[in-house]
């Protein structure tokens, strides 16, 4: 992917019209992806309180920058397996 608004975005509240319409979504598996930019988020999962989106599973992820990494909302087991959001960290910055 070149640029893109979210590389992923995985939510039971599409356009805010989800509400009232639980959905169950898991076992999703996404591997081998690259993507340039994400001009809003990187990863984003949001499910319901009482029916939380689950293993969602991301393997060999490279996403070289996003405004934000991100955005998870009654999510569980999201697994992330070499993913790559926005580069390497380098050192930590010293002050004295």
């Amino acid at each position: 992917m070149d640029q893109v608004e979210d590389a992923f975005f995985i939510t039971s509240f599409y356009h805010q019209q989800g509400e009232g319409h639980v959905t169950h979504i898991h076992d999703i598996f996404v591997e081998d992806i690259y993507c340039r930019e994400a001009t809003a988020g990187g990863i984003v999962v949001h499910g319901f309180p009482e029916l939380k989106v689950h293993d969602i599973y991301f393997r060999n992820v490279t996403i070289e920058k996003a405004e934000v990494a991100f955005d998870l909302r009654d999510a569980r087991n999201i697994v992330l397996e070499d993913v790559s959001i926005g580069g390497q960290a380098g050192p930590p910055s010293w002050v004295q």
